[in-house]
């Protein structure tokens, strides 16, 4: 969401019932990530003790939503509301930040993941600030871009708003008993097409250039991630639900500018975790080799892991070093906040013997990528090439969360290694006390970006 213009740092506020967090100096006032979500149940929890708790989640204090967030706030009401335990939700007192919340559909994205009146997930004073903004009409941001001039490109109106997958998935006539190798094409490449359609595509080839600038591909390769987002999901989630959002993002940069930021790419549905499909599909003696192709003996990463679970008062550091079948089957063997990791190496895939669904980019060999193009072609390999294309290519980040677990993998910035391929930076989260449950499976990957001067 685009800032309103103004100076200086303040404190976050974000609160659960009578409890509010302010701890937050890394952030402007009022900007509410992700982060400061789980920061904030850290709080709830040690006040309260209770995961079922009654709680407001009290955005009364925040003018900026970063990108992801709003996918993370419905994930989080949706896990609530299908456990039974009571949510409510307090609106931010800027009109601004309101505003906002209604050109992406926020209200109609919670509504359908929690099957709840978006007026009932409301305290009073929002129920009333809310209705009155409706009855005004149009918010600053559902007007037409304007033509010419140096800040068109990011205009508000340039994003991929809250949209649903599934719905584009019945429109273009698949059935439930279609193949899921086709439906999960087709679903991809019509909720891939959204970003051309909305004038996104080519702007990120001009907000993302490669990182060797003598070609401009940005927006060839968010598509190509977009695509393999969305048939994770079709394929292996069964989910009655899914979004994707996508947004260029200015609230780490100069916000009078706009000149540096990033954009974000998020995709959530409601099916079961990730982590838990390949659990199930090791079996009871957690077997790795049930989870693995041949794809896996390409896996050569270096992951430095910060880890914080339970037993653990500060974080755990660690380095692991895959290389090959062996590493990758140890690291599956490990609890299932580290099969989270797992999720982004080749070859790792509960349907093993199952050839790949193929895509507009899956064909093409990326830079440097030690797998070949045969086995590129199996399962297993999705979430591999959005890595190596998020964080080797672009130098961005890629988030995973569901349930308890979190995961973050960037790269690892080293003087002393500048030539050679950097290892990854990983935070790993997992356990009752560390984050809010949220439902199903958001993948959140952040690129790094400026407009040419």
């Amino acid at each position: 969401m685009p800032p309103n213009q103004y100076d200086g740092i303040y404190p976050v506020s974000v609160s659960s019932d009578e409890i509010t967090v302010r701890p937050f100096e890394h952030t402007g006032r009022g900007v509410l990530n992700v982060d400061g979500i789980d920061s904030a149940f850290r709080r709830f929890y040690a006040e309260r003790g209770g995961l079922g708790e009654p709680s407001i989640i009290d955005l009364s204090e925040v003018e900026y939503l970063e990108q992801g967030t709003l996918l993370h706030l419905g994930a989080l009401a949706a896990y609530r509301k299908r456990k039974g335990w009571p949510v409510q939700i307090r609106l931010p007192r800027s009109t601004h930040a309101i505003n906002w919340m209604r050109t992406c559909e926020f209200p109609n994205f919670i509504e359908f993941v929690t099957k709840t009146p978006f007026a009932d997930l409301l305290d009073d004073d929002s129920t009333s600030r809310f209705c009155d903004l409706v009855a005004r009409g149009k918010s600053e941001f559902d007007q037409d871009p304007p033509v010419g001039g140096t800040r068109e490109p990011i205009h508000p109106k340039r994003v991929l708003y809250l949209s649903p997958i599934q719905n584009i998935d019945r429109a273009c006539g698949v059935s439930d008993a279609a193949d899921r190798a086709t439906r999960a094409r087709l679903v991809a490449a019509i909720t891939s097409d959204k970003l051309r359609e909305q004038q996104v595509y080519d702007l990120l080839d001009t907000f993302i250039p490669r990182s060797d600038r003598d070609t401009k591909q940005g927006g060839g390769l968010v598509s190509a991630i977009l695509e393999e987002f969305v048939q994770n999901s079709v394929m292996h989630s069964s989910p009655s639900l899914g979004y994707v959002y996508g947004s260029f993002d200015y609230g780490e940069y100069n916000k009078r500018t706009r000149s540096k930021g990033f954009f974000g790419l998020s995709a959530w549905d409601n099916g079961l975790p990730a982590t838990r499909i390949i659990t199930n599909a090791m079996g009871e003696r957690l077997e790795p080799s049930r989870v693995m192709n041949s794809a896996a003996a390409y896996a050569h990463e270096v992951f430095r892991v910060r880890y914080t679970g339970p037993g653990f008062a500060n974080p755990q550091q660690t380095v692991i070093r895959v290389d090959g079948m062996d590493d990758v089957a140890n690291l599956l063997s490990r609890r299932e906040a580290y099969r989270a990791l797992a999720l982004f190496l080749p070859g790792v895939t509960s349907e093993p013997e199952r050839k790949s669904v193929p895509t507009s980019t899956r064909s093409k060999e990326l830079p440097g990528d030690p797998l070949p193009a045969s086995e590129s072609e199996k399962s297993g390999t999705g979430l591999y090439r959005v890595c190596r294309m998020a964080v080797d290519i672009l130098d961005g980040r890629i988030d995973y969360a569901s349930g308890q677990i979190r995961v973050r993998i960037q790269q690892y910035k080293s003087e002393i290694y500048a030539d050679a391929r950097p290892d990854y930076q990983v935070d790993l989260e997992y356990g009752t006390q560390t984050v809010w449950p949220i439902e199903g499976n958001l993948f959140t990957c952040r690129l790094p970006g400026e407009w040419p001067a």
